[in-house]
C-alpha cells in the first residue's frame, strides 16, 4: 500500500539553456567540489539553510567527496 509520495523536478522547464551551460562550464573549469557551496543551498529552503547548518555542511562534504 502506498502511504505517501514526493514529486520533485516536475516543471516542464527548469532553468534556461544558458544557465545550464554556464553551470556545466563552471563544473568543468572549477570542479564539482569547488561549487558545492553554491549548489547545495539550492536544494533546501531558506529556513533549512539557516537553521540546519549541519545538514547543509554534510551535503557539501558529500559533494566534495563525489558521493
Amino acid at each position: 500500500m502506498l502511504l505517501s509520495s514526493t514529486l520533485t523536478n516536475t516543471g516542464a522547464l527548469i532553468g534556461t539553456a544558458e544557465a545550464w551551460n554556464l553551470r556545466a562550464a563552471n563544473v568543468r573549469r572549477m570542479g564539482l567540489a569547488a561549487m558545492a557551496g553554491d549548489i547545495v543551498p539550492r536544494w533546501f529552503g531558506p529556513a533549512a539553510c539557516k537553521e540546519q547548518t549541519a545538514l547543509m555542511d554534510g551535503w557539501k562534504v558529500r559533494m566534495r567527496r563525489g558521493l
